[in-house]
């Protein structure tokens, strides 16, 4: 079996200009198989539910490339085409816990990302230089968390940031490049993934 428990730094996206919760995207990706295999996905990325707009795009957008890949579907989820309940559940506040069986041995590449919308800063602020205004809402982009599991019971793999997603548009790369990120190398305050 494979655990992974996450705590999220309440006062951390308390400081955001809507002080919700962030999105979360977990996955597993086969290094036997090439399989992807969504785990949780907050509701909001899951059913495409938005507040005052259709989409957001810079939500988690790598994995939803990921996800597209895995159920080949073009695009986010959205009210008509949604995520299965199965997989999809609230923003949690503070606390998250997924469990899931995989098979013995088997290995696999495990991902997190995790955005807070208006977390703005100097670097990824509400204004451009050119007067043009954030048009998402989103600040500092998503981060990627990512490690290797080797699903023999004991192990404890060390997840580790390496990237993020873009301010302003959807892409399919992981940006290595971390200046400017502060907050949001926060939202997570402890991850910990244990296979028994």
């Amino acid at each position: 079996n494979l655990e992974i428990l996450i705590s999220l730094d309440q006062k951390t996206y308390d400081y955001t200009d809507y002080g919700e919760p962030p999105q979360l995207a977990i996955w597993l990706e086969s290094l036997d198989t090439g399989n992807i295999n969504t785990l949780f996905v907050t509701h909001r990325t899951a059913r495409g539910e938005w507040s005052g707009k259709i989409s957001c795009l810079v939500s988690l957008p790598y994995w939803v490339n990921r996800y597209n890949k895995e159920t080949k579907t073009k695009g986010p989820p959205n009210h008509m085409n949604p995520v299965p309940d199965a997989l999809s559940g609230a923003t949690p506040q503070s606390e998250l816990k997924i469990q899931t069986t995989l098979p013995a041995n088997s290995r696999w590449i495990f991902f997190i990302e995790v955005n807070a919308s208006g977390d703005y800063n100097r670097f990824f602020p509400s204004m451009s230089d050119e007067g043009i205004p954030d048009p998402q809402g989103n600040g500092q982009p998503s981060l990627i968390f990512k490690g290797t599991i080797q699903v023999t019971p004991g192990k404890q793999p060390t997840p580790k940031i390496v990237g993020r997603t873009l301010q302003y548009d959807e892409t399919d790369k992981i940006i290595q490049d971390l200046k400017g990120i502060d907050s949001a190398k926060k939202l997570i305050s402890s991850l910990k993934i244990y296979v028994h």
